[in-house]
């Protein structure tokens, strides 16, 4: 993941500028399911890693331009607060995410229509889970202003 995210740092700036705060972080998350979608059916270690390289550039888009766009849209009084709540989400949901992993590791069967494989239960939850983040991405995407200007002329 960090090689991906040193790949992608010469690019951030120029697709957050360029294609606006909410393309770069819709470019960012379309590449990190991609991702997802490729470590989920990965059959050996060449494959993984190349999805953590995915999940890695993805990760350096979105986030290269979402502290840019909260800081934009949030009143001027209240910007510190969200950024630095935007900024420590992050470490919550990777703590978060980490026992989920260490908790599926011990499961034993998987109830939506799997077999009793371990990968096959992993495999059950991620696309549970990439059916949520892609709908969670698709209304934040829907609705949240591209920059402070459609909020002026609004």
């Amino acid at each position: 993941m960090s090689i991906g995210s040193l790949v992608a740092l010469p690019v951030v700036p120029y697709i957050a500028d360029g294609l606006g705060r909410r393309w770069g972080i819709m470019i960012g998350c379309v590449t990190m399911i991609l991702g997802v979608i490729l470590q989920t059916i990965s059959v050996n270690l060449k494959m993984f890693i190349a999805a953590r390289f995915f999940l890695g550039f993805g990760i350096a888009i979105a986030h290269g331009a979402s502290p840019l766009l909260v800081t934009e849209l949030v009143h001027p009084q209240h910007r510190a607060t969200f950024t630095t709540i935007y900024n420590t989400t992050w470490y919550i949901g990777s703590f978060i995410a980490a026992w989920l992993t260490f908790g599926t590791n011990h499961i034993s069967e998987c109830h939506v229509s799997c077999s009793t494989t371990q990968p096959c239960t992993n495999a059950c939850l991620c696309r549970q889970q990439l059916v949520l983040a892609c709908t969670i991405i698709g209304a934040g995407f829907a609705f949240n202003p591209a920059d402070v200007f459609c909020l002026v002329r609004a």
